[in-house]
């Protein structure tokens, strides 16, 4: 992994809103969080768990995490720490949870408030914060079929060309048990791609000043015109109208 993929890896993010929210992560999330809620509250649904969360709270949720998220308050401000890679003892897997935070943790939390570019200083402040915090967080059950599927994911996110029978064979399932799978995640491998492809364009779109015609041609889209499509029916903006966007949002 060379320097770029390493920060492409990592998002740190704030966020300032001042109207109640909801955010559909039904899809699954492609990172690892580390939330700070500053102002408000937030309630986060799973499946049939509900998890709340208030003003001061640290909270974690995994990567491919599939939730519905309730942002209420005058003024509601969120803290966002992205990451990729979470090495854990005895390969355990961890749900949505709030964190119980060492001095040490509090610490790094504060350093990491003052500057959230991504450098080899943050991320290791990171790492020091999840650290400390991991021994008090509760695993979950290893899901077989999650994994699966994360990796899909991942092999769909670093694939711009590719074909169902190669993403059979890199998952090791046939093609008719990868459709089962994606179909136990209410998804297709087709939905998943538009998905991921119009996450990285949204990215590129805030981020660097390229073209719409050269991020759909980038990201493997047939046309601009089908590119612009995809897109408005993902986010509910046109490319355009997303890049013109001067403040992220949740």
């Amino acid at each position: 992994m060379d320097n770029v993929q390493f920060s492409k890896s990592f998002g740190f993010n704030s966020y300032s809103f001042k109207q109640n929210r909801h955010t559909d992560n039904s899809g699954g999330t492609r990172s690892h969080h580390i939330g700070v809620i500053k102002k408000g509250s937030a309630v986060f649904v799973v499946g049939d768990k509900r998890y709340e969360f208030g003003e001061g709270d640290v909270f974690y949720t995994p990567i491919g995490c599939r939730y519905h998220s309730y942002w209420s308050g005058e003024q509601i401000e969120y803290d966002s720490y992205a990451f990729r890679n979470f090495i854990c003892e005895a390969d355990n897997e961890y749900g949505v949870q709030k964190l119980k935070l060492t001095e040490v943790a509090l610490h790094a939390l504060s350093e990491l408030d003052k500057n959230r570019e991504v450098s080899s200083k943050s991320v290791g402040l990171l790492y020091i914060l999840l650290g400390e915090a991991l021994p008090f967080m509760q695993p979950t059950v290893r899901d077989s079929r999650r994994e699966v599927f994360l990796l899909a994911q991942s092999f769909i996110r670093d694939n711009v060309v590719f074909s169902a029978k190669s993403l059979a064979r890199h998952l090791r399932i046939s093609e008719s048990g990868m459709y089962a799978l994606f179909a136990q995640f209410g998804t297709t491998p087709v939905n998943e791609k538009h998905k991921i492809r119009c996450e990285q364009a949204r990215e590129l779109l805030l981020t660097t000043d390229k073209t719409i015609d050269e991020i759909s041609g980038m990201l493997g889209f047939s046309s601009a015109a089908y590119f612009r499509k995809v897109f408005l029916k993902e986010f509910g903006n046109t490319p355009s109208e997303m890049r013109k966007i001067s403040t992220k949002s949740l």
